[in-house]
């Protein structure tokens, strides 16, 4: 699969997060995750499936790497560097409290 032309360069290697801070109310991931990957609830509203300490991940490491890998390979073709925003909707680095 190509990724997109249309000027977004970003990859999401995990989408999913644990809410630590009541800033995390107004999430643009968990929206937008409930939006396209959504878990519906009995009233019919979508919940964001991904969000929550016990929640399970949306891992696309693969895809992301051979996306980036095209990305990587159009920009040597065209004698250019490019800039990859990684990981805006997941909270990779953090660990899962016990």
């Amino acid at each position: 699969m190509k990724p997109r032309s249309n000027g977004r360069r970003h990859r999401e290697l995990l989408v999913g997060c644990s809410k630590v801070s009541p800033a995390c109310s107004h999430c643009y991931a968990e929206t937008l995750d409930a939006r396209f990957h959504p878990e519906h609830e009995m009233d019919g509203s979508r919940v964001a499936k991904h969000w929550g300490i016990d929640a399970p991940r949306r891992i696309r490491a693969e895809k992301a790497f051979s996306e980036a890998l095209i990305l990587q390979r159009r920009a040597v073709k065209r004698g250019r560097q490019i800039r990859v925003f990684t990981n805006s909707m997941s909270d990779f680095l953090r660990i899962a409290e016990t």
